[in-house]
C-alpha cells in the first residue's frame, strides 16, 4: 500500500484518511470541543521556587490541556502533519532531540549575549494566524478550517495540548528566517526555545539589538522588557548558566539540591539534571 501523503492536503477525504477518522466524528469533536478541554493551574516559579503575590498567594499560570478523543486526534495531527514540516536547527524548543540544555550549549564560549522573551506568546496566536499558517503550507481552505478548529480553543492557541508548541514554532517561522539571515550576515548565533530568543557572538553586537527586536516585533508580536537583557560574560539561558566555556546550573539550583524540605525523588531528579548540564561541555 502506498504511504498516505500528509502535507498539502486538498480535500476532506484525504484529511480523514490522514487523521484515521471520518467527517461525522470530526464534526462532533469540533461542535462539542469545549468538553474535550479542561483547565488546570500551575504555579509560576522563579529561581526554582513558587512566585507569590503581595499577599503571599502563589501566582498561577492557566493551562488548557485537551483530553479524550480530541487529544488523540491532536496527537495524530502532531505526528502525521506538523512534525513533517522541517524546522531550522536554530529552533530548540518542542523539537525532538533538543532541550533547554542544548539551547544554552549553542551559546557556550561566546562572550556577548542577548536574550529576550515573547510576551503572552500562546494567547497572541489567534484562530486567524493558525488558519493562515495551514493555508501557507498548501492545505485547502476547508482542510485549514478543520485543522484550525481542532487545534485552537476559545479562538486562540491553548497551552498544554500536543499540537500547540509545534504550531507556535511554525507561526513564528517567517520571523525566524529573517533573524537567521540577519544573524548570519553579522556573525551572530541565534536560537529560539519556544518563546525565549537568544543571540550571541564573540564580538560586541549591542548596536544590533534594536534591529533584532524590530524583526521579532514584526507581525504584531510583543516582548517582555523585564526579560530582555544584553550582557558580556555569564548569562543564564533557559535555566542554564553559560560561564566562559563551561555550562553550569545557577547557584540557586545547587541550593535546592541540598534543601531538605524537598522529597527524595525531587532531589534525585535535580541531581540527575545537574549531571546532564555538567556533561554537556563538548
Amino acid at each position: 500500500m502506498n504511504e498516505i501523503k500528509t502535507l498539502a492536503i486538498k480535500n476532506t477525504k484525504h484529511l480523514m484518511a490522514v487523521l484515521i477518522s471520518n467527517e461525522a466524528e470530526i464534526n462532533e469533536l469540533i461542535q462539542n470541543k469545549e468538553k474535550y478541554y479542561y483547565t488546570m493551574y500551575k504555579p509560576k516559579k522563579e529561581k526554582g521556587r513558587v512566585k507569590k503575590d503581595v499577599d503571599g498567594k502563589p501566582i498561577m499560570r492557566e493551562l488548557n490541556p485537551s483530553c479524550g478523543r480530541l487529544y488523540e486526534i491532536q496527537e495524530i495531527i502532531k505526528s502525521r502533519i506538523l512534525s513533517k514540516i522541517p524546522l531550522p536547527e536554530n529552533i530548540k524548543g518542542g523539537v525532538k532531540g533538543y532541550s533547554n540544555i542544548a539551547n544554552a550549549q549553542a551559546h557556550k564560549g561566546r562572550k556577548h549575549k542577548f536574550k529576550t522573551d515573547m510576551k503572552k506568546y500562546f494567547p497572541s496566536i489567534g484562530y486567524e494566524r493558525v488558519y493562515k499558517m495551514f493555508l501557507d503550507y498548501g492545505f485547502s481552505s476547508k482542510c485549514c478550517s478543520i485543522l484550525t478548529h481542532l487545534t485552537t480553543h476559545k479562538h486562540v492557541l491553548p497551552q498544554g495540548t500536543p499540537t500547540s508548541t509545534h504550531i507556535a514554532n511554525l507561526i513564528f517561522l517567517p520571523n525566524d528566517k529573517s533573524l537567521i539571515a540577519y544573524c548570519k550576515k553579522h556573525n551572530i548565533r541565534y536560537t529560539r526555545f519556544v518563546d525565549d530568543l537568544v543571540f550571541s557572538s564573540p564580538f560586541d553586537f549591542r548596536d544590533k539589538c534594536l534591529d533584532l527586536i524590530n524583526v521579532i516585533l514584526n507581525d504584531g508580536f510583543k516582548i517582555s522588557i523585564k526579560k530582555t537583557l544584553y550582557r558580556a560574560g555569564n548569562l543564564e539561558i533557559t535555566g542554564v548558566d553559560t560561564k566562559n566555556n563551561v555550562l553550569d546550573v545557577p547557584d540557586f539550583f545547587k541550593e535546592l539540591i541540598n534543601d531538605a524540605s524537598f522529597n527524595a525523588d525531587s532531589t534525585k531528579g535535580r541531581i540527575s539534571y545537574y549531571k546532564n548540564v555538567r556533561k554537556k561541555q563538548a
